[in-house]
């Protein structure tokens, strides 16, 4: 037979459960759980009663094949480089999400919350199909990323205009697809190339940087970056104090250029990179700036300069 327990305390029950042997016994409506000395009684459903969406799908004659596959070990890097910058919102639920894309059997991964884009391409390996699927799915960022913790091995992925199947290792996971408007990511990825200006820096000397300046500007604060025509970048940040570091670049224009973003963005893009990191902006303070690193692309909104425009804070 079988039986409905809660998902989340489950997983966290078995995290921590001491021992290598786990015993799960179910009878009437109550499930037991005992691994050495540990015990969990729960209440349980049975599991007739739970609501299957692939036999769903297949009563209405949905199709939900798989349409190629990826390196799981890869995937399960890049989604956890992209799912931060996935909106937490609920008032935004399409930016929720990860979109999927497939263009010419080219796997794109996106996630935005609109003030910054995460994008990533892995290595797609198509299979043979019928008919061509829609190009983009939008799929909730805690499937995905949740999905992407057993990722070890070789992991198929697959979409129509309502599902969206993810299976590896023996677990098939299959979703219903977020509905609605996404940001067009093809045009922020296309205002990269005004970005005429760049710098590339060691990554853990950022992050430390920025760590010790969110030590003095605090979360919610905006730090300076500012690309210096000394050939530095230097991470400045004020609150109780102020904080001014100088990072070693390749920087060699004779403008000085900075920009005000949130430390935790800038953490975020940096978590993607792996010894360095390529930033491509130009001289407009409000424009995009962007991190890159082989196969993945930041985007980051700057913040408005508030002691040089003169404006005040809304109250």
């Amino acid at each position: 037979g079988s039986f409905i327990l809660p998902g989340k305390v489950i997983t966290d029950i078995f995290r921590y459960l001491p021992g290598k042997e786990v015993s799960v016994t179910f009878k009437g409506s109550t499930a037991v759980i005992e691994a050495g000395r540990a015990l969990y009684v729960f209440t349980a459903v049975d599991g007739d009663k739970y609501p299957v969406v692939v036999e769903a799908a297949e009563l209405e004659g949905i199709s939900i094949g798989y349409l190629g596959s990826v390196d799981g070990a890869e995937f399960a890097d890049l989604v956890r480089y992209v799912v931060p910058a996935a909106s937490k919102s609920d008032s935004r639920p399409t930016l929720r999400t990860v979109a999927l894309s497939l263009a010419e059997d080219k796997l794109t991964l996106v996630a935005t919350d609109s003030y910054r884009m995460a994008m990533v391409t892995p290595q797609f390996h198509p299979f043979l199909r019928d008919e061509d699927p829609p190009e983009q799915v939008l799929v909730p960022s805690w499937v995905i990323e949740r999905f992407a913790r057993v990722c070890d091995d070789e992991v198929a992925l697959g979409w129509n205009g309502a599902l969206v199947t993810l299976g590896t290792q023996g677990l098939k996971v299959v979703a219903r697809q977020i509905a609605g408007k996404y940001l067009d990511w093809r045009k922020v990825i296309a205002k990269r190339e005004k970005a005429d200006l760049q710098a590339e820096a060691n990554v853990l000397d950022l992050i430390r940087a920025v760590k010790a300046a969110t030590l003095v500007a605090g979360e919610a604060t905006g730090i300076r970056l500012e690309f210096n025509k000394d050939g530095h970048i230097h991470i400045r940040a004020k609150g109780n104090g102020t904080f001014d570091e100088m990072i070693g670049t390749d920087y060699c224009w004779d403008d000085t250029v900075s920009f005000i973003i949130g430390p935790q963005m800038i953490l975020d893009g940096l978590a993607g990179c792996d010894e360095s990191v390529l930033f491509r902006f130009s001289s407009n303070p409000l424009a995009p700036v962007f991190m890159e690193d082989d196969g993945f692309r930041y985007f980051m909104q700057p913040r408005a300069d508030i002691e040089e425009t003169g404006d005040q804070p809304a109250q």
